[in-house]
């Protein structure tokens, strides 16, 4: 069996023709579609990346306003390290008069009271100033008078004990009849350099 193709040649190239545009525009279609699955893919990507750092941004502008009520505190801190600093400055080579005073107080003995105080601050950190001071005793008991002499005697021995003071001489001794009580007093004067140790700062002696 014999089969004879009727049709021009010029239509079935014709025909060819169209076939391969058919294929070719679905190709095109299929690409095109391939595009523009790929860039709405990245510019799902691009809006979440987005969405993400303005949360990281608004988190970290949420902390740093947290943060900024500490400020305050740095501020004050620098304020009191700047006051510190000024007074360590102010008070270098003072003598500390108060823990003097303090330690003067548990080292005297019962019987010995402090009538004056007079104390000198060099205020250079050399010789570190003098202390003059006088005081009386009052004895207890049958009013012997080596008792009186004996706490003079004591008083000077603990101020040489004492830190804050340097070469502690004895001035006067004298007594003196209380003519209310009828008790005789021993008066007392003495006078002393301060350790100059002890002017470096305010804190000596604490």
């Amino acid at each position: 069996m014999i089969r004879i193709n009727l049709i021009p040649p010029e239509i079935l190239a014709k025909r060819k023709d169209e076939r391969r545009r058919s294929w070719i525009w679905l190709g095109g279609a299929i690409l095109l579609a391939v595009v523009a699955m790929f860039c709405l893919i990245v510019f799902i990507r691009v809006a979440s990346s987005q969405t993400d750092v303005a949360s990281v941004q608004q988190q970290a502008t949420a902390l740093q306003a947290q943060t900024s009520r500490f400020d305050v505190f740095q501020q004050k801190e620098a304020e009191l390290r700047l006051r510190e600093g000024s007074v360590a400055a102010a008070t270098t080579g003072k003598v500390d008069w108060a823990a003097m005073l303090y330690e003067l107080g548990l080292v005297l003995p019962t019987d010995v009271y402090l009538t004056a105080f007079t104390g000198t601050d060099s205020g250079t950190g050399g010789s570190g100033g003098t202390v003059t001071m006088a005081g009386t005793v009052v004895p207890d008991g049958d009013n012997t008078p080596a008792i009186g002499y004996k706490s003079i005697a004591k008083t000077l021995v603990r101020l040489t004990e004492m830190t804050q003071l340097d070469s502690v001489w004895l001035s006067n001794a004298s007594t003196k009849l209380d003519a209310s009580s009828g008790q005789t007093l021993y008066d007392w004067s003495v006078t002393t350099h301060i350790t100059p140790s002890q002017t470096t700062s305010s804190s000596a002696g604490q």
